[in-house]
């Protein structure tokens, strides 16, 4: 191969742009209804989605490395820590906005 040649194939190579990279996929996200109170909220929408994905408290508790002790508490009066409610949440496949 000529070096005219070499130059004409780097000068095309570099020329030619990759291929625009796809839209990650939206996080899906918890709704809460403003007329309850956000504890509420919080703890029914958080058993409402284990139960849309058929996990037990063991399972969710396993994903997100918690209790299940700490899943119950958090479904039943949310009385845990913010860290324990982003493990779970994420666990959960979900995005937690407060806003």
């Amino acid at each position: 191969m000529s070096n005219l040649q070499a130059a004409k194939d780097a000068l095309q190579r570099k020329n030619t742009a990759p291929p625009p990279e796809p839209e990650p996929e939206p996080i899906p996200t918890v709704q809460i209804n403003s007329r309850t109170g956000v504890r509420d909220a919080l703890r029914i929408s958080l058993k409402e989605e284990r139960n849309k994905l058929g996990w037990s408290q063991r399972k969710l508790a396993a994903k997100a490395g918690l209790s299940q002790g700490t899943i119950t508490r958090a479904e039943r009066h949310m009385w845990i820590s913010i860290g324990c409610l982003i493990r779970i949440v994420d666990a959960l496949g979900k995005k937690l906005t407060l806003t």
